[in-house]
């Protein structure tokens, strides 16, 4: 849990992992990223061959993690 208050926006809950390897399966990434929290949903992106995911948890405690 956080040590100080912020809102609960949809800003403060999405988190974004770069530098994600070409032929990484989205399935691996997730597998990872579930066990801090339940993911409300996700977008892989590749604009030059170097990955990006972005995450969005249900609740600030997954992003913590």
């Amino acid at each position: 849990m956080s040590s100080y208050n912020r809102p609960a926006s949809s800003h403060y809950l999405e988190v974004c992992i770069s530098s994600i390897g070409y032929h990484t399966e989205p399935h691996t990434v997730l597998t990872h990223f579930e066990r801090f929290g339940t993911i409300d949903h996700y977008n892989f992106t590749s604009p030059d061959g170097r990955g990006f995911v972005f995450i969005s948890y249900t609740n600030l405690e997954g992003v913590d993690r």
